[in-house]
C-alpha cells in the first residue's frame, strides 16, 4: 500500500508540476508579446496622436489613428483568437479599441485602476492579470471572464503614459493547457484565485448544470467557488445551507493560505465527489493550481495511472 501511495503521489505531482510550468510559460509569453507591441513606433505614435485630442469622444472616433491602430493590431488579435484590444490613457479613458462603443469609456473601478497602475510600475512596465471581470459597463454589458495582458506605452515626453491591453479569453488556450494535464478518466487540473473561485473552465460543466450550480448556458469559470457541499451532489446530495456558507474544500483552504501539499486519503471536491489531489500556490501571480482524480479511480492499478500521466 505504501508503494502504491508513493506512486500515486508521484503521478499527481508530475502532472501538477508540468502543468504549472506550462501555465507560467504561457503567462511569460503573453507578457512579452504585449510588451513588444507597446514599444513599436507605430503604436507609440498612434497613442501620442490620440492623447492630444482631448475629451471630445466624436473626435476620437473619427481620428485617422483609429483605423491605423486597428489595421496594425487586428491581424495579430485574430491570429491569436483574442477578444480584442484597448489603448487606455493614464486617467483610465479608452482612447482606442476595435469596439467603437468602448472609445471614450472611462473606468473608475479600483480593480481596473490597480491593474493600470501596476502595468506602469518599474521594472517590467507590463503585467498579465488573472481571469476576472474587467472594465464592467464598457467592454461588456454582461461582464465576462477576461485576462488582460497590458504594457506601458511611452508618451512623447518620455514619461510613461498609456497602456496597451490585449484581451484574452481564459476559456481558450489558458484552460486548454490546464485540462491537458490530468490522470485517468476522472482527472481534472484547474486554477483558482485567492478567494477560491475557479479561474479556468471546469471540465465538469455538464455536471454543474445538472446539479444546479450553474444555469444553462453559463460556464463554471468565475461562477464556481471551490467549496465542499458535504456530500456527493452528482449522486443527488443537496446541502442544507447556501453555497457561500459552505467551507472551502480541504485543498482550497490549504492552497489559498499559501500551503502546497497533497491528500491521498480523499476529500470532497467542489461537486462533493471524493477525490485525491495535489496542489500548489503561486504567490507571485496570486493563483493556485490543483490536480485531482476520483478516489474510486485512484484505487485501480498505479502502473496504469503512471502510463496515463501527461
Amino acid at each position: 500500500v505504501d508503494r502504491e501511495q508513493r506512486d500515486l503521489q508521484e503521478a499527481l505531482s508530475t502532472v501538477l508540476d508540468s502543468t504549472a510550468k506550462a501555465v507560467r510559460h504561457w503567462y511569460l509569453e503573453r507578457e512579452q508579446e504585449v510588451r513588444v507591441s507597446a514599444k513599436l513606433p507605430e503604436v507609440v505614435q498612434i497613442y501620442n496622436g490620440l492623447a492630444l485630442i482631448g475629451a471630445d469622444r466624436s473626435a476620437h472616433i473619427e481620428a485617422p489613428e483609429q483605423s491605423r491602430l486597428r489595421t496594425f493590431l487586428e491581424p495579430h488579435v485574430m491570429e491569436q483568437a483574442y477578444l480584442g484590444f484597448l489603448l487606455v490613457a493614464e486617467d483610465g479613458t479608452v482612447l482606442s479599441s476595435e469596439r467603437e462603443a468602448m472609445i471614450g469609456f472611462r473606468t473608475t473601478t479600483e480593480k481596473d485602476q490597480e491593474f493600470l497602475d501596476n502595468v506602469r510600475t518599474a521594472p517590467r512596465f507590463s503585467l498579465v492579470s488573472l481571469p476576472g471581470e474587467w472594465f464592467a459597463g464598457g467592454f461588456e454589458v454582461q461582464p465576462r471572464a477576461t485576462i488582460l495582458a497590458g504594457a506601458s506605452v511611452r508618451a512623447t515626453d518620455g514619461v510613461t503614459g498609456g497602456v496597451l491591453i490585449l484581451l484574452i479569453d481564459p476559456e481558450d488556450e489558458f484552460t486548454e493547457i490546464l485540462q491537458r494535464g490530468r490522470l485517468g478518466d476522472s482527472g481534472e487540473t484547474y486554477a483558482f484565485n485567492r478567494i477560491g473561485q475557479l479561474i479556468s473552465e471546469s471540465r465538469f460543466d455538464d455536471d454543474l448544470r445538472q446539479i444546479g450550480l450553474i444555469r444553462p448556458g453559463e460556464r463554471g469559470i468565475l461562477g464556481i467557488e471551490i467549496r465542499d457541499p458535504g456530500g456527493n451532489m452528482v449522486k443527488g446530495f443537496q446541502p442544507s445551507v447556501d453555497r457561500e456558507e459552505l467551507p472551502l474544500t480541504r485543498m482550497a483552504k490549504a492552497a489559498t493560505a499559501g500551503r502546497e501539499g497533497f491528500d491521498l486519503n480523499g476529500y470532497n471536491d467542489y461537486r462533493g465527489v471524493p477525490v485525491v489531489g495535489a496542489w500548489l500556490w503561486n504567490e507571485a501571480i496570486g493563483y493556485g493550481i490543483c490536480t485531482e482524480m476520483d478516489v474510486a479511480e485512484a484505487s485501480v492499478s498505479i502502473s496504469n495511472l503512471r502510463r496515463q500521466a501527461t
